[in-house]
């Protein structure tokens, strides 16, 4: 699976609709719905028009409450935000995506969850406070041991998602790759292709 996490710098959020659309044309399976904005309805009441046309998935960022309204298929969510047990018990049938960053808890791989984001796996300029970073040796190493699918985030481009794919990791989640392309539907067209190439 491929996700588009959407949230990016303000300078950007006009591109929304206009990426997520490019994305799902491309072949993009889900949409990674993060908005910390006053439009968030009016965007997510786009955003779902879209998933719905091209019969994608769509993901919520830790909001239980847009998760029901917009009867998302997953719900991600990290450490500190809404608990697990919370969200199975007011949405039974949602997937649930776990973060995983560096500095995360052994007992954090036991949650009873449908993946686990991880990252991030290599540096990124996207969002602000990630000065750790798992590197390839240690996230290859979750890859091999989780019960779980992984789903990588953090400093995916052309060069690293190679090495990614060659963990056996699942899924790849995106986003400055895509907003800071120079020719965007190329650079989605290619991930696309690459990603679901068979080996």
């Amino acid at each position: 699976m491929i996700q588009f996490l959407t949230n990016y710098s303000d300078a950007e959020q006009s591109k929304l609709e206009s990426m997520v659309e490019l994305c799902l044309d491309a072949g993009v399976d889900c949409i990674q719905f993060s908005w910390n904005r006053d439009d968030v309805l009016y965007r997510l009441e786009n955003i779902k028009k879209l998933t719905d046309k091209y019969n994608a998935l769509l993901c919520i960022n830790n909001n239980i409450a847009l998760a029901e309204k917009f009867d998302a298929d997953y719900i991600h969510i990290g450490p500190t935000d809404a608990s697990v047990k919370e969200i199975k018990k007011r949405l039974p049938n949602i997937k649930i995506g776990f973060s995983i960053h560096p500095f995360y808890k052994l007992e954090e791989l036991d949650y009873n969850v449908d993946y686990f984001g991880v990252g991030p796996v290599y540096k990124t300029i996207t969002f602000k406070g990630h000065n750790k970073t798992f590197g390839l040796n240690k996230f290859k190493e979750l890859v091999l041991n989780a019960k779980q699918p992984i789903c990588a985030i953090g400093g995916i481009n052309d060069e690293t998602i190679k090495l990614i794919k060659e963990t056996r990791c699942e899924d790849i989640c995106i986003s400055g790759h895509f907003y800071r392309s120079l020719d965007t539907l190329k650079t989605i067209q290619n991930v696309v292709k690459y990603w679901n190439e068979t080996d």
